[in-house]
């Protein structure tokens, strides 16, 4: 019986040595995950053929490839990832209950993981791991504190708030558990590809007209408008399915945040080499998403997004050239001329301009003064705050475009501290990781630098708390950052010294 056992779980939770390679198993998962997904769609438009019977099918094609290949955990997570991103609301009805697709898989996947033994005991014993996780538990646990004190007008969404960053923290131990078993790419990997399958309807619904505002695009927009094939990808009917039913598709805030997200680790896996450079074509999903939403704040979180890859790239280049010396200033002139341009940004914006580099600032006194009713609020119920939800709008009396001084509001300051404390311990970690990595890996913490940078510039000037999918994205790639090996210090100390 005790062989029996063994074997079958052989089959399911394979050891690391029956998957030789591990990136290509899960790039290929994706890829195949994403051609389901976007495939089905596309050939109930094209032949009529019901989308649910469409993805039935695919995804018994994927399971079985997945168990075929010796790699069921490894597909099992991949679904998980890819379904945080592609539509985290998802439903699932059982027994008239409904649940989430990506809470199903997530506990899928950790009881396979725990199945494997890739529980490592002592798992956050690392100071790093310790501190970042810690520091969210508390940010959950001071939001369940603010619900239960019941400051704000509605208790219930108060609640719903405390859930929800509840999920979110179990995406980053998940995510970080995944990356310690096998390496970064076990998470980045379907990440990318789910915003970028998220992006393809989104791009489909702008130049079909149904989302986006193609008059940002000037007469090119139209153009390619006529040319776009009719019907659309998306003109598929969604009753009776459960990824695109209750699916954030379609050119909204929601998309422009993945893009933040997405344009950098793609265009820094493209500077990898010359071997990658195609890949760059896909960072026009996201910029025809930015384009089309005409949104100003999402400029902004570009150009935060694309510093370190724009940084990284001189490093490289001077590197290839053998110019040692050159090499060495990138980073601390980068520093020093970034710290000038938020200068004369700043001073800029206090003179008037309508807009400084396409950002419109015309509406920065809104703004200022939503912020300071945030900050009021916090100074009124400075210990729990008023609870999450619509409690901060509803006490504030307006919008808080600022996700920052919103959790701020909504739990106080003990609980903003602690998610301040993720955050910075998130980023400088990943900071760290792009000093010290080799060749082969730095590409990879510079693209999640950069999605992480422009989430924090993107979510300073709107009401990025209320968009989920931007949420579990940054919480997954906090999970990369985290779950990966230790940040080696003496190699760091020896590249500064080269």
């Amino acid at each position: 019986m005790g062989t029996d056992v063994d074997r079958l779980r052989e089959v399911f939770v394979p050891r690391r040595s029956v998957v030789s390679d591990h990136v290509r198993t899960y790039v290929g998962l994706s890829a195949l995950l994403t051609v389901v997904l976007v495939v089905a769609p596309a050939g109930a438009v094209a032949f009529g053929i019901p989308v649910g019977l469409l993805l039935a099918v695919g995804a018994a094609v994927y399971a079985l490839v997945s168990v075929a290949l010796g790699a069921a955990l490894e597909g099992v997570a991949v679904a998980f990832v890819f379904t945080s991103v592609f539509n985290t609301r998802a439903p699932l009805v059982v027994d008239g209950t409904e649940l989430r697709l990506v809470s199903v898989l997530g506990v899928l996947t950790a009881a396979l993981l725990v199945a494997a033994n890739d529980v490592p005991e002592g798992w956050l014993r690392r100071a790093d791991r310790r501190f970042v996780v810690g520091a969210v538990a508390a940010f959950v646990l001071w939001g369940a504190v603010a619900a239960v004190v019941g400051n704000g007008p509605d208790s219930g969404v108060a609640i719903r708030y405390v859930v929800e960053h509840c999920r979110y923290l179990a995406m980053l131990v998940l995510a970080a558990l995944l990356v310690d078993r096998t390496g970064p790419e076990s998470v980045l990997a379907p990440l990318t590809f789910a915003m970028g399958a998220t992006l393809v309807f989104a791009v489909d619904e702008v130049f079909a007209g149904t989302g986006g505002y193609l008059v940002n695009f000037g007469t090119v927009g139209f153009d390619i408008a006529r040319l776009w094939p009719s019907p659309s990808l998306t003109s598929f009917s969604r009753q009776g399915t459960v990824l695109y039913e209750v699916g954030a598709f379609g050119q909204g805030r929601t998309m422009v945040g993945l893009a933040m997200l997405f344009v950098p680790i793609v265009l820094a896996l493209s500077l990898r080499s010359r071997r990658y450079a195609p890949v760059s074509l896909a960072s026009l999903l996201g910029l025809v998403a930015i384009v089309a939403s005409g949104s100003h704040a999402a400029i902004a979180g570009l150009y935060a997004g694309l510093v370190p890859v724009g940084i990284w790239a001189a490093y490289a280049a001077f590197d290839r050239l053998g110019m040692a010396r050159a090499r060495r200033l990138v980073v601390p002139v980068s520093l020093c001329l970034g710290a000038l341009a938020v200068v004369a940004a700043l001073v800029a914006a206090v003179s008037g301009p309508q807009n400084i580099l396409f950002v419109r600032t015309n509406n920065l006194s809104v703004r200022l003064e939503q912020y300071a009713a945030a900050i009021e609020i916090a100074a009124r119920h400075p210990l729990v705050g008023v609870g999450g939800g619509r409690n901060v709008d509803v006490v504030a009396g307006r919008g808080v475009h600022n996700l920052f001084l919103y959790h701020l509001a909504a739990v106080g300051v003990p609980g903003f501290v602690a998610y301040m404390t993720s955050v910075a311990a998130a980023t400088g970690l990943c900071v760290w990781r792009c000093l010290s990595a080799d060749a082969r890996q730095r590409w990879l913490w510079v693209g999640v630098l950069g999605g992480m940078l422009g989430f924090y510039a993107y979510g300073f000037w709107t009401v990025s708390w209320r968009w989920e999918l931007i949420n579990a994205a940054y919480w997954l790639l906090v999970g990369v950052v985290v779950g990966a090996d230790p940040v080696e210090f003496g190699r760091l100390r020896s590249r500064f010294r080269a």
